[in-house]
């Protein structure tokens, strides 16, 4: 089982648009005609059914992505503490796939980590992904030879995900693993840029 964990509980605090009093959710910001992470949502919906034996949660604290998650066949998985940092929202991705037991799964399982603020992800380049993970302990999305996101790990990585703090991600337990990385290479430059401040919605084309 592939366990597709999607984090969408981010604090957007460097996202604020002119004449907002206060950051607001980008997640929930409009792009080319649908909220920003629908984008993410749906792809990796189109990839999971795809591939097959795949499970996908949603972790975040907006209703509003929980609601859409649920509505997609996703496994909505709220996470109030995500406020603190990602590692909250891995943490939360994990309880919610193992049901509660980090020693639930199996050894052919794998978890994937994905943001939601990538609208260009392709789902050939998913489907390339995940087929990757399938067969490798250790897989991460790049382009010209740098790391991005998604991220894939075996269950033995499960207990140094746990061990993360704060805003510390996936990445550092990457680390530890290099000599097991699959490296998949990205179609095209658009697909690993995310959205951090509206400058970049309206680089990329949002609306």
């Amino acid at each position: 089982m592939i366990y597709i964990i999607l984090l969408a509980a981010g604090n957007s605090r460097r996202f604020q648009r002119e004449g907002s009093p206060r950051p607001v959710n980008k997640l929930l910001y409009p792009f080319s005609g649908k909220p920003l992470f629908l984008h993410s949502f749906e792809r990796w919906r189109q990839a999971a059914d795809m591939a097959g034996d795949c499970r996908v949660l949603a972790v975040s604290r907006e209703p509003k992505i929980l609601e859409a998650a649920g509505g997609l066949g996703f496994s909505p998985i709220e996470s109030p503490d995500s406020e603190k940092g990602i590692s909250y929202s891995i943490r939360a991705g994990i309880e919610g796939a193992a049901f509660g037991k980090a020693d639930n799964f199996h050894p052919s399982d794998r978890l994937v980590f994905s943001v939601s603020d990538q609208p260009f992800l392709e789902v050939r380049t998913l489907n390339a992904f995940l087929k990757e993970a399938k067969e490798n302990r250790y897989t991460c999305l790049t382009w010209k030879g740098e790391w991005y996101n998604p991220v894939s790990f075996p269950p033995e990585a499960v207990w140094e995900l746990l061990e993360l703090r704060g805003d510390q991600g996936g990445k550092k337990v990457l680390r530890n693993h290099q000599k097991e990385l699959r490296q998949v290479e990205a179609w095209r430059e658009e697909e690993i840029k995310d959205v951090d401040f509206p400058k970049d919605m309206d680089v990329l084309g949002g609306k």
